[in-house]
């Protein structure tokens, strides 16, 4: 397609006609119009995750219900509503503790949530879907999110005499 096909969603041509056999109630024969051609989106295009590929967030033993375990961000090239994105965690399995904000990508700790210490690590698939008006048109891509959960070390300082500073980490 031309250039300028992807760049505008309206296309406005003039027409000019010349008739071969000259027309007695038009003694001229020629004439011009213009003709606006309005451009449809088409739902081509997937929505991709930026960056591409897996993401890795860490994050604390004792992170609390709504805690920001990280975003993700996903474009869709298409127009209108077949470019606004929707986030949405995949069906697993596994207990999942984590919970995603539908709009905006954000991945937080899901409500009444406790990490056990046997569990460090956590892998979820994060769905992005485009929005077209006919569902059968949707289209998705899905990102794979590692979530490390590290145990937040305990400081202890203690002043002794002489002044003394000790640091004790358990």
């Amino acid at each position: 397609p031309h250039p300028s096909l992807q760049v505008s969603p309206v296309v406005r041509l003039h027409v000019f006609t010349r008739e071969l056999v000259p027309n007695v109630a038009y003694p001229r024969g020629r004439s011009l119009s213009e003709v606006e051609i309005h451009l449809l989106d088409a739902n081509d295009n997937n929505p991709t995750f930026k960056p591409s590929g897996t993401y890795h967030f860490n994050l604390s033993r004792t992170a609390l219900p709504g805690a920001i375990v990280g975003q993700v961000l996903a474009e869709d090239a298409d127009d209108g509503v077949n470019g606004m994105v929707t986030y949405s965690l995949e069906p697993s399995k596994d207990v999942v503790p984590f919970v995603v904000d539908p709009q905006y990508g954000t991945v937080k700790v899901g409500p009444a949530v406790t990490f056990s210490r046997e569990k460090t690590e956590y892998t979820i698939f994060l769905r992005a879907k485009d929005n077209p008006k006919n569902p059968s048109e949707m289209r998705t891509n899905v990102a794979v999110i590692h979530v490390a959960v590290w145990e937040r070390p305990l400081v202890t300082f203690k002043l002794g005499s002489p002044s003394s500073l000790k640091l004790t980490l358990a």
